[in-house]
């Protein structure tokens, strides 16, 4: 019994130092891993510049009162005139993705303290500007780097939004960030907008922080989109989806004139005249500069993205299925495969790849199983379940909206909101684990740190 005691004993005394020590191992390694394959690549790996590079720099040469009205959104351009060196602009966007997914990692491990399944959450989610999808863009030209890391770091500051207020600012900093950063990220915060607002009604206690962040975030958000409608910036964007998934199809091309597009009969001529490719899809391409054509190029810019999003509310089953039509209604989209836009020699770590980011299938199964667990467990907080599928939820709309959106790019143009998906489902397993970020209050007593479930 005595030297149970001090077995006993010495285990309590020496546990602590012992997992900190761990812990400090693990770290140590996660952000040697960081290093080595995120960061310091980018010092000799020379940029890769890309058509859209070429429009961002063109507008960044621009005058600056003019820089709202553009072809681009303002943040990148701007980027580009503080460092006009595009070699100097990669290890500040490695440097910004291992910052801001260390910090998404460190809140989880934070609200999840003593939590071993918080740890391992942690790991992964730091890792996850290790694997390739992620970090790829690091060493381009374009948005998408920054756009990751912000989206990174709005996950972070909405889970600890129930317990710290001030982190308010800091979300609409963010927003406001990602939606003058990169157009597709309206609909993003615009979705997380919607998200926090009805998460207020699950948290009583905090709605009017809930609510004041859903209202900054919102307004942001619609300010950004107002300002990219007012610049015409998605006729270019509708440009391109018309000619894959419109102008080929004649029942489509009569809805269209129908609601006042001009120059049918012109295009289902050049549609029968257009060849159709096997094993792709068919593109019907009119010469906008053309006199017989300027009708049509007057209507992009003036009408035709109200008449689209109308299409899109009467046609439910186009906005669903028609992402997964066969073959894919998309042009230049390297296979859908997002490699395509990594440097020939780029480090990899194939394993990390195959864990943290399965293909499709597989992480389509894994929500489903995760969600289905969370729903059949009686002892799970509300809050911690909209929140797991929240996320979820906002990224598989934000997909299907982005590549309504645009008819080229469709793997490049989604990423954000594949990589979304995935964090959702990681922070998920904390809900199925019984806690999860932002649902956890500590206490200190008189020996030991112990966790407190709030109640609902």
């Amino acid at each position: 019994m005595v030297i149970a005691q001090r077995i006993g004993g010495w285990s309590s005394e020496y546990r602590r130092p012992l997992v900190g020590t761990g812990l400090f191992v693990v770290a140590a390694c996660v952000v040697a891993l960081q290093v080595y394959y995120v960061f310091a690549p980018l010092f000799w790996t020379p940029p890769l510049l890309w058509q859209d590079t070429i429009s961002y720099q063109h507008v960044a040469h621009a005058a600056t009162s003019t820089l709202l009205s553009r072809s681009r959104p303002p943040v990148y351009p701007l980027l580009l005139r503080i460092y006009p060196s595009a070699r100097a602009l990669l290890p500040i966007q490695g440097a910004v993705s291992i910052l801001s997914f260390d910090i998404l990692a460190l809140t989880v491990v934070w609200t999840l303290r003593g939590s071993v399944v918080g740890y391992l959450l942690g790991v992964a989610i730091a890792l996850f500007c290790v694997v390739q999808p992620v970090s790829l863009w690091n060493y381009s030209i374009l948005t998408e780097s920054f756009t990751i890391s912000a989206n990174a770091l709005a996950l972070a500051a909405w889970i600890g939004l129930r317990t710290r207020w001030t982190l308010i600012p800091a979300l609409g900093l963010i927003c406001a960030f990602a939606v003058f950063l990169r157009d597709s990220e309206e609909v993003v915060f615009g979705l997380l907008a919607l998200a926090i607002f009805a998460l207020s009604f699950f948290d009583k206690g905090h709605r009017n922080v809930q609510l004041l962040a859903a209202l900054l975030v919102a307004a942001l958000s619609l300010g950004a989109f107002g300002l990219a409608y007012h610049s015409k910036r998605n006729a270019s964007y509708l440009k391109s989806v018309f000619y894959v998934r419109i102008f080929p199809y004649p029942d489509r091309v009569a809805w269209f004139f129908s609601h006042g597009m001009p120059d049918a009969n012109l295009i289902d001529a050049l549609a029968a005249h257009t060849q159709q490719p096997a094993l792709a899809a068919k593109v019907v391409t009119p010469d906008l500069r053309s006199p017989d054509f300027q009708a049509l190029n007057s209507w992009f810019s003036s009408s035709a993205a109200s008449v689209y999003a109308e299409f899109l509310f009467w046609h439910p089953s186009y906005f669903f299925l028609e992402p997964f039509d066969t073959p894919p209604q998309i042009t230049n989209n390297a296979g859908g495969n997002v490699r395509f836009y990594a440097p020939a020699h780029q480090l990899v770590l194939n394993w990390l790849d195959e864990i943290l980011f399965a293909r499709g299938p597989l992480t389509a199964i894994a929500a489903l199983v995760i969600g289905a667990a969370l729903a059949s467990r009686d002892d799970t907080d509300r809050r911690s379940w909209f929140r797991a599928v929240a996320i979820v939820v906002i990224a598989g709309l934000g997909s299907l909206i982005m590549w309504h959106a645009n008819g080229e790019e469709a793997a490049r143009h989604t990423i954000e909101t594949d990589i979304m998906a995935r964090l959702g489902i990681l922070l998920a397993l904390g809900a199925l684990a019984g806690q999860h970020p932002g649902d956890v209050k500590w206490q200190e007593t008189s020996s030991e740190m112990v966790a407190v479930r709030p109640e609902t």
